[in-house]
């Protein structure tokens, strides 16, 4: 698979509420800019700013073959945002034992 445009994908799911994989608690793209996508979660109400570049490097990650696991770890503080995002592509499943996603 080529690369997935982060950005593009984000952009097309402003309004929806993804679910995070751990836990099921919804993420919310209330909006995205060039650089930013803002998500309103339990914990922040009003809206987060995450950087698009973040997702877009577990975008390519996955389009690489990797599996990602879905951890901070390994994605960072916005890892739950992540995986939701990351499990909204089409083709992306989700492992356990660790919870992971890949193509």
């Amino acid at each position: 698979m080529g690369r997935i445009d982060a950005l593009t994908h984000l952009a097309s799911l402003a309004g929806e509420t993804l679910l995070a994989p751990s836990d099921g608690s919804p993420n919310r793209i209330l909006g995205v800019t060039r650089d930013t996508v803002y998500v309103m979660t339990h914990g922040s109400p009003l809206g987060e700013p995450i950087p698009v570049a973040e997702v877009q490097a577990a975008f390519d990650r996955l389009s690489a073959g990797e599996e990602v696991p879905l951890s901070v770890a390994a994605l960072g503080d916005h890892a739950a945002f992540i995986g939701a995002a990351m499990l909204s592509l089409p083709d992306v499943e989700l492992l356990q034992a660790p919870t992971r996603v890949r193509l």
